[in-house]
């Protein structure tokens, strides 16, 4: 059993990451395209289609709203602690990143496999929230040790969720 989904999984990745590889190797690949086809159209669209697929309770309905107040409370407070320590601009930082965690990338592949495709949904749910807490208040507490507070408020307009 553990085998089967071993091997089923690894085998596609594999492939994937092969495929990868040599598409960079022998083919002129342009990154920043494949970055905004990710970010702006695949990402979206696997999100949304996943969540679609659930069996939505009214326990999950305000988990992204939920989780988007933990990570704003987050980013405060880690900018908050970037004060005690630091009398520049990197207590800015300190509170951005506090907000940024890699839960796509690693979370998400993590829940995934460990807790199955349920709970995967579930994490996809609360992501939403946490991009708009990175997309909101990090990128305002990024901004804030170098622009005026009108300019800090429209690069956050200007950020596209």
């Amino acid at each position: 059993m553990i085998f089967s989904t071993l091997f089923n999984t690894l085998i596609p990745l594999c492939g994937l990451v092969g495929m990868g590889y040599f598409a960079g190797k022998y083919f002129e690949i342009h990154t920043r395209s494949l970055s905004v086809l990710l970010i702006y159209f695949l990402n979206p669209a696997v999100y949304f289609t996943t969540i679609l697929q659930m069996d939505l309770g009214v326990e999950l309905f305000f988990l992204p709203l939920v989780m988007a107040v933990i990570c704003n409370m987050t980013a405060f407070s880690g900018y908050g602690l970037g004060k005690l320590f630091y009398k520049n601009n990197k207590a800015n930082l300190v509170g951005m990143i506090s907000v940024a965690g890699n839960t796509g990338l690693f979370g998400l592949p993590l829940v995934l496999a460990v807790l199955g495709s349920q709970a995967a949904g579930i994490c996809m749910l609360a992501n939403i929230g946490l991009m708009f807490a990175i997309n909101s208040t990090g990128y305002y507490i990024g901004a804030r040790g170098h622009q005026r507070w009108s300019q800090k408020i429209g690069h956050v307009a200007k950020v596209e969720f």
